[in-house]
């Protein structure tokens, strides 16, 4: 993931090829199964845990289980199969929780 340049004169370099990005983020697997379970979630009908699974391996949620342990108890997250969402209350509170996930 990367930055295009601030300002207008050095995005328009940018857009011809003529500037480079300001600066690169790495994405590696963990980060992109983090980034999978929130926008999911932003869905109204969730992510599918075990698609999760399938696409970056067990490691990241199992790091994230007790961060959705604790929003399944106190009620902001519901599980329903495979499928993670946001509970009524948790829509309200959505980006803490989401904070977490990362």
């Amino acid at each position: 993931r990367w930055t295009a340049p601030r300002g207008y004169r050095r995005f328009l370099r940018f857009a011809a090829g003529e500037e480079a990005a300001e600066q690169h983020e790495p994405f590696d697997p963990d980060r992109r199964a983090g980034e999978a379970l929130v926008f999911g979630m932003r869905k109204l009908d969730g992510v599918d845990l075990a698609l999760v699974e399938r696409r970056y391996g067990d490691r990241p949620l199992l790091e994230r289980m007790a961060t959705i342990e604790r929003g399944l108890e106190c009620g902001l997250l519901e599980r329903k199969g495979e499928r993670l969402r946001l509970s009524e209350r948790g829509l309200l509170l959505a980006d803490e929780i989401f904070i977490d996930l990362l």
